[in-house]
């Protein structure tokens, strides 16, 4: 699993996403974010993020990660290469990350695995209001 947290000189910041305090719930209705146009195909097109509506299929728990648990949500979004890493966004904010596809699920990063890792390795408390400017600053 990799999670990446950049910081771009001089982009103009936009609002951050916030994560949703609770948990989804099944068949709750969500959308998976991303950009998809790895092949450079779409003639600029690729600078309009795709929207993949879907539904919560479930929550998995893969593997003990030093001693981190993680979770992963199975959803009926349609993930497309390219759009790993972007938010799964339900109505009340961000319930996980895009990973990627199985057979006939995408899977994402569970909202809890994200908070677990950036608490463990970057020192971010889990109910912290931080900019990513902050994220990065306790790198």
């Amino acid at each position: 699993m990799h999670v990446a947290v950049l910081r771009v000189p001089g982009l103009i910041a936009a609002p951050p996403l916030r994560f949703a305090r609770d948990d989804p719930t099944f068949a709750e209705g969500i959308a998976a974010i991303g950009y998809c146009d790895t092949s450079g195909r779409l003639n600029g097109f690729s600078a309009i993020p795709a929207i993949k509506p879907g539904r919560i299929r479930g929550t998995v728990t893969k593997v003990l990660l030093k001693r981190i648990r993680l979770y992963h949500l199975m959803v009926s979004c349609v993930g497309m290469k390219g759009m790993s890493g972007g938010p799964i966004v339900s109505r009340r904010g961000v319930v996980g990350m895009l990973g990627g596809e199985e057979t006939r699920c995408t899977y994402s990063i569970h909202r809890t695995t994200i908070y677990a890792l950036l608490k463990r390795f970057v020192g971010v408390p889990r109910q912290a209001a931080l900019t990513m400017d902050d994220v990065i600053n306790l790198l």
